[in-house]
């Protein structure tokens, strides 16, 4: 919350407006007003967004988005960044199969864990089509005993709350 503040504030200082995404397009492409503006967004419907983030901008009057991935309140959704942030610290070594050539990560010291990290991340962003997205998720988290889809840091908001949030003008 005081990081949002911050930004706002940052924001304020530097006469932008905070508009609706819409209304930024509209200026982007010469149909409204020149002043520089921006525009708050976030990310798959994390519960967060409406236990901090609206209450600050509801207050301030600022409108924004939140772009919520389908499956994520039914928590249909591998919620695999922050189980992989929790595998590595788990393990001493990462391995997995990638084109066939067996890639291993060690993941002990502070340094080798983010790296570990990045190029996991990496590979699963980049896994081929569905099929190969999920066969690298059962492969990394195959003998691991936590739950990919229900994550305590990532609860996503549930469909009445973003029913609730979608009747506010400023969403």
């Amino acid at each position: 919350p005081s990081s949002l503040e911050k930004i706002i504030d940052f924001f304020e200082r530097a006469d932008f407006d905070f508009v609706h995404l819409d209304e930024c397009w509209e200026r982007l492409i010469g149909k409204r007003a020149n002043r520089r503006c921006a525009v708050f967004t976030f990310d798959d419907g994390y519960l967060d967004n409406y236990e901090f983030a609206y209450p600050i901008l509801q207050r301030r009057g600022i409108p924004f988005t939140i772009y919520v991935a389908g499956k994520f309140p039914d928590r249909k959704m591998p919620i695999w960044w922050y189980a992989l942030e929790q595998l590595i610290m788990e393990r001493e070594r990462i391995t997995i199969n990638s084109n066939g050539k067996e890639l291993s990560f060690p993941c002990e010291t502070e340094q080798e864990m983010h790296s570990c990290y990045s190029k996991v991340h990496q590979r699963i962003l980049l896994a081929e089509g569905m099929e190969g997205y999920k066969r690298l998720l059962e492969e990394i988290f195959l003998d691991w005993d936590g739950d990919l889809y229900d994550r305590a840091e990532a609860s996503p908001m549930s469909w009445q709350t973003i029913i609730d949030l979608s009747k506010d003008e400023l969403v």
